[in-house]
């Protein structure tokens, strides 16, 4: 993915220079096969977009270094592929009401609730268990065997 998303950066550097618009972004796109162009939902400064999608941390330190007078971001990789950037505007600062900041803290905290139950059972399930391997019979099985659940 890394070599596609470098041909097309280096057509779009070739045609729009440093600054290219929206357009001529999406043209370019448009140009190079095999590449998947998609427009994203703004998101905070921690990756999380008001519908609930959370961004890759390189995706979002990438999103954030760029500015109004450079716009576009070289190629980088994620786990999920390899992305160039284009920042095509800012969204004003939300401003939570208390009952939103109120629900928000709520429902973090039911979900460090639940983990940490989680992980209790966990333990509780590990050392409940007498599980023992023989090394012979690890070395014995196929490799694929060895990598079943």
């Amino acid at each position: 993915a890394l070599p596609l998303a470098e041909r097309f950066y280096a057509r779009l550097r070739e045609v729009a220079g440093d600054r290219p618009t929206r357009e001529r972004f999406e043209a370019v796109a448009r140009e190079v096969p095999g590449l998947r162009f998609e427009e994203i939902p703004g998101f905070d400064r921690s990756g999380q977009a008001e519908n609930g999608t959370r961004f890759a941390e390189a995706f979002v330190r990438t999103s954030w270094s760029l500015r109004p007078d450079a716009p576009l971001s070289p190629p980088f990789v994620t786990p999920f592929g390899a992305h160039v950037v284009l920042r095509v505007g800012a969204l004003p600062p939300r401003v939570a009401t208390p009952d939103q900041v109120r629900e928000a803290v709520v429902r973090e905290g039911v979900t460090l609730k639940r983990s940490r139950a989680l992980a209790a059972l966990l333990d509780r399930l590990r050392s409940a268990a007498d599980v023992r391997f023989s090394e012979a019979a690890i070395a014995s099985t196929s490799p694929g065997a060895a990598r079943a659940p």
